[in-house]
């Protein structure tokens, strides 16, 4: 018998939560190429830290992303077509800077 039983909608939260973020980078990575923009440093860092981080350190940054993500959101504001490459920006940034400063993140 399997002694952790994880419950079905949270499992449905945590792939929400998976999905979405893994949206974000890829969606920050294609902007980046498209308008020709450098980005920045530590959404970049952001970027190779979930190429390469195991399971229980993608975890802990879930975890951190959803109870943090919409604040983050609230505090950059409305965005549209014309200012969502910053958005974007601000928004990963922001997640690295929470998870750096959570120990996820070591520099």
């Amino acid at each position: 018998m399997n002694e952790t039983y994880t419950p079905p909608e949270l499992e449905e939260d945590a792939k929400f939560y998976y999905d979405t973020f893994n949206e974000d980078l890829k969606n920050y990575e294609s902007l980046k190429r498209i308008l020709e923009k450098d980005g920045s440093e530590e959404a970049d860092k952001l970027l190779t830290f979930w190429t390469f981080a195991d399971g229980i350190k993608r975890a802990k940054a879930l975890s951190l992303v959803a109870e943090n993500g919409i604040y983050i959101d609230q505090q950059f504001g409305d965005y549209d077509a014309q200012n969502v490459f910053d958005f974007m920006v601000y928004r990963l940034n922001s997640f690295y800077e929470l998870l750096k400063i959570n120990g996820v993140i070591d520099e």
